[in-house]
């Protein structure tokens, strides 16, 4: 079953520190508080982890969800 718009109750955003991956934030930053949307922060990462890169994409993910939360937007990092 396909969610119409209007019921977009939580967004999901996998992000890797790419440019690329960080190009749907302005998008984010408008359709999220028109929808009141809860938005989740994931951080991707290729490979196995250390507890410093582990430290570091949390970091990043925690950076980023901070951000969105001052600009009024429901965020938290996953």
């Amino acid at each position: 079953m396909v969610k119409s718009i209007s019921q977009l109750q939580e967004i999901l955003v996998p992000l890797d520190g790419s440019g690329e991956a960080e190009s749907v934030l302005p998008y984010l930053r408008d359709l999220a508080p028109r929808f009141g949307s809860q938005v989740h922060i994931l951080g991707v990462g290729i490979g196995g982890k250390t507890r410093r890169v582990n430290r570091l994409l949390e970091d990043y993910t925690k950076r980023i969800a901070n951000g969105l939360n001052g600009n009024n937007i429901k965020a938290k990092a996953v």
